[in-house]
C-alpha cells in the first residue's frame, strides 16, 4: 500500500503523468507485463487516455480526515470487490466495509474491474442491493453466521443482515455472514 501511496504523492491535477508511472501504477495493480504502445498504433490513444487519468488519483493520497468519521455515515453503502484484486485493493474495502455502519459487500469474479469483467452479476448484485437500501425492512430474512444461501438474482426482496456480503456465482447470488475484527487505518 507504500508504493502506491508514494506513487499518487509524485502525481497532480496539471502533471502530466510519465509512461514509467503508468507502467508502475499498472503493476502495482498486478500487471507487470506492461509494455508502451508504439506512438500512432492501435492501442495507442486508450494508453494515453488512461495514462493521463492518474492526474486525478493524487486526491487520494492528499485526502485529509479520519475514518472514524465514517461510522456516523449512515445511509447504505455497497463495497464491490473482485475475487483476484490486488491486497491493497482490499485491504481498502475491508477498512471501508467495518467503518460504514451500513455497509454490505459484493465479490465478483475478477479483478479490480470486475464490474466491468462480470457485468451480470455486477448488474444483479446491484439491483439486489439497491431493493435492500430502499426497503430495508421488507422482510425478516437473516442468516446465521454459517449458512450460506443461494438466492436467485430475480428472487423477492430480502434483508440482509449487517456485515452480510453478496457473493456473484454466475445467475445467482450467494449471502455470506462475515465475522469482521476491527480495523485501524495506517499508512
Amino acid at each position: 500500500m507504500k508504493a502506491m501511496y508514494d506513487l499518487l504523492l509524485a502525481l497532480g491535477p496539471q502533471v502530466e503523468p510519465t509512461d514509467d508511472q503508468w507502467i508502475r501504477f499498472r503493476c502495482l495493480l498486478g500487471e507487470c507485463d506492461l509494455k508502451r504502445p508504439e506512438a500512432g498504433s492501435v492501442l495507442w490513444q486508450e494508453w494515453v487516455a488512461r495514462r493521463a487519468a492518474l492526474r486525478g488519483l493524487s486526491a487520494i493520497a492528499q485526502l485529509q480526515g479520519d475514518i472514524n468519521q465514517l461510522k456516523s455515515f449512515r445511509k447504505p453503502v455497497l463495497i464491490v470487490t473482485g475475487k483476484n484484486t490486488v491486497s491493497f485493493h482490499r485491504r481498502i474495502d475491508e477498512i471501508l466495509a467495518a467503518q460504514c455502519p451500513v455497509a454490505e459487500r459484493l465479490e465478483l469474479p475478477g479483478n479490480h474491474a470486475a464490474v466491468l469483467a462480470a457485468q451480470d452479476e455486477f448488474l444483479n448484485g446491484l439491483r439486489f442491493w439497491n431493493n435492500i437500501a430502499k426497503n430495508p425492512s421488507s422482510s425478516s430474512y437473516r442468516l446465521n453466521d454459517s449458512i450460506h444461501s443461494p438466492i436467485p438474482a430475480s428472487s423477492a426482496i430480502r434483508t440482509l443482515a449487517p456485515g452480510n456480503r453478496l457473493v456473484g456465482k454466475k445467475s445467482r447470488l450467494v449471502v455470506q455472514r462475515l465475522r469482521m475484527p476491527s480495523f485501524h487505518v495506517a499508512v
